[in-house]
């Protein structure tokens, strides 16, 4: 009788694992894509992300506290690229707004300007 509850417990545990070990993987994001788009016609996204937040870093009020930091896709028009970011961060009276800006970058990643 013990064989059989201890079967069934270590059996139930493993299928709650799996359970879990799935709802993980619908939370997470798919970086698959992320990791295909590196460069875009030699467009390098990573490069632009990190110049992103170090832009975001700089202009804003209370850096530390920017949170839930989500980019869009990578857009190209005319030479020119275009990633949106929104974020939340600390305003000036203390309370916690989004935000978003919309970056343009040239071929190399190098920013040209943001509104």
């Amino acid at each position: 009788m013990k064989k059989e509850k201890a079967k069934t417990s270590q059996l139930t545990k493993f299928v709650v694992f799996l359970i879990v070990l799935s709802m993980i993987g619908l939370i997470l994001p798919d970086r698959s894509s992320d990791r295909s788009s590196i460069s875009q016609e030699g467009f390098n996204v990573y490069r632009a992300k990190a110049r992103i937040v170090n832009t975001l870093d700089e202009i804003l009020r209370d850096p530390n506290s920017r949170e839930d930091t989500r980019f869009g896709g990578l857009v190209e028009r005319e030479g020119v690229y275009y990633i949106m970011c929104s974020f939340r961060s600390r305003n000036g009276f203390g309370g916690m707004k989004r935000s978003e800006i919309l970056f343009a970058f040239d071929k190399n990643a190098n920013m040209v300007s943001y509104k």
